[in-house]
């Protein structure tokens, strides 16, 4: 007897789910492709958040990496004028690259990333701060 009532009641249950998803839809390939879809939609916009990130982030770095060698040049010199990238790289390389060297003078400079080209970040003098953007 109590077999007889355990199988009604897995029945019941089945039809139970069964008339649930065909009312709610959540067992219908077309829901199911719907959800693959904004699956796949989301998953390429987080990929694409994190991908800009990355890129901003090494834009940053690039400008963040030429602050100490602006500051020896100007140390064994004097000023910053006649600064160039080439002599960045060959005097103090400490990962100088990416960088364009918009004005330099006897008391100031301001450069600019190259690369990333998608994200741009300058700094102005040696109390300037790295902010987006260019040199102005």
């Amino acid at each position: 007897m109590w077999q007889l009532v355990t199988a009604i009641t897995v029945i019941a249950l089945a039809a139970g789910v069964l008339i649930g998803h065909s009312f709610t839809g959540t067992g219908s390939a077309k829901s199911d492709a719907a959800k693959s879809s904004s699956n796949d939609s989301a998953y390429k916009e987080q990929l694409q958040r994190l991908h800009s990130r990355e890129l901003k982030s090494a834009a940053e770095a690039n400008v963040r990496a030429a602050v100490p060698a602006m500051e020896a040049y100007n140390a064994d010199h004097g000023t910053y004028a006649g600064v160039t990238l080439k002599k960045l790289q060959t005097l103090y390389d400490a990962g100088v690259r990416n960088i364009a060297i918009v004005r330099a003078n006897a008391s100031t400079y301001c450069f600019e990333n190259t690369a990333p080209a998608e994200f741009t970040f300058h700094k102005s003098g040696p109390a300037g701060d790295i902010l987006p953007g260019s040199c102005s």
